[in-house]
């Protein structure tokens, strides 16, 4: 038999599924996504409450290696107060390894320009 396909699917047309590892982030909808280095980092959406079932927009940043292919969740260094929640924006990787956030909605009385993660704040997180 022919040897497995890599986890990207290799261009054999198919879709495949990886096993991932860490703690895989909450499902969610119309977030933003983009690849800095071999990270894709994920950042906000709407994501469901288990209990109530209310659906919210989220400010997480979740990121996957795409080496290990592990997850984890990121935390800003310094600490600060990042982009506020946000649904249906877009995402793009700068070439100094920052990320730029634009549009997307959940806060009316905030720019939908804000959001840009200046470049001296890094993510950690595996």
């Amino acid at each position: 038999p022919p040897p497995p396909p890599p986890p990207h699917g290799g261009g054999g047309g198919e879709w495949v599924r990886p096993v991932t590892y860490g703690g895989v982030p909450p499902a969610r909808a119309a977030h933003a996504a983009a690849v800095i280095g071999l990270r894709l980092f994920v950042f906000g959406g709407q994501t469901q409450d288990a209990v109530s079932r209310n659906i919210r927009p989220s400010s997480d940043v979740a990121s996957l290696s795409l080496s290990s292919l592990t997850w984890s969740i990121a935390d800003p260094t310094p600490p600060l107060e990042g982009p506020f929640a946000r649904f249906g924006h877009a995402a793009v990787s700068l070439l100094d390894g920052g990320m730029v956030l634009v549009g997307g909605g959940a806060a009316p009385t905030t720019a939908p320009s804000e959001g840009a993660v200046p470049a001296n704040v890094t993510y950690e997180g595996g």
